[in-house]
């Protein structure tokens, strides 16, 4: 999780020069529209992940025992893992594209991105944000179902109690994702 942390983070620095990169900021270079950033952010790090899916080994597998994980399984893995780091990503780009006054990043473009500038990103960035959490839930939902059956999924996605009888932690997690997506 440090690891993951870190690299949010540095993916989080790295929004100054992408904001910079739409405004057009630096070596005449003519501006990216922010839309196009905002999609490649989104879509290379999926299409990366799937294009390595072979090099990938799934650490959720096996679900259920005696059940190997076959290639669609791994996919929705990694589908899901990619997505919802980049949920989070998306999350912290429309936190920072929403704030007032000495933001940083508004700061990085020169002054050609300010607050009312900022308003559509911060709105691309939240909808980036909701397609990602929907992927993620979408591809675990595929996931479970694939892996471990309809009695792994309702033991990953709801908070049933465990054969030795203490609270499923990670179908109580899972759970608020169900409704969050089913809101």
């Amino acid at each position: 999780w440090a690891v993951q942390q870190v690299l949010l983070i540095a993916a989080l620095s790295c929004l100054a020069v992408l904001a910079g990169a739409s405004a057009g900021v630096g070596r005449g270079c003519p501006p990216l529209p922010a839309a196009c950033v905002l999609a490649a952010l989104n879509t290379a790090p999926i299409a990366a992940a799937v294009a390595a899916l072979h090099l990938t080994m799934s650490d959720n597998c096996p679900v259920a025992p005696g059940r190997p994980c076959d290639t669609p399984s791994i996919l929705a893995d990694v589908v899901g893992l990619t997505s919802a780091r980049l949920a989070r990503l998306d999350l912290g780009v429309c936190l920072l594209l929403a704030a007032r006054g000495e933001a940083a990043v508004l700061h990085a473009t020169g002054g050609h991105l300010g607050y009312s500038e900022a308003q559509p990103l911060h709105r691309a960035a939240g909808w980036w944000c909701a397609g990602q959490s929907a992927l993620h839930s979408l591809a675990y939902f595929f996931f479970y179902l694939r892996a471990g059956g309809a009695a792994s999924l309702w033991q990953a996605c709801f908070p049933a109690p465990l054969p030795d009888g203490s609270l499923n932690r990670l179908g109580l997690v899972n759970f608020m994702g169900v409704v969050a997506i089913a809101v």
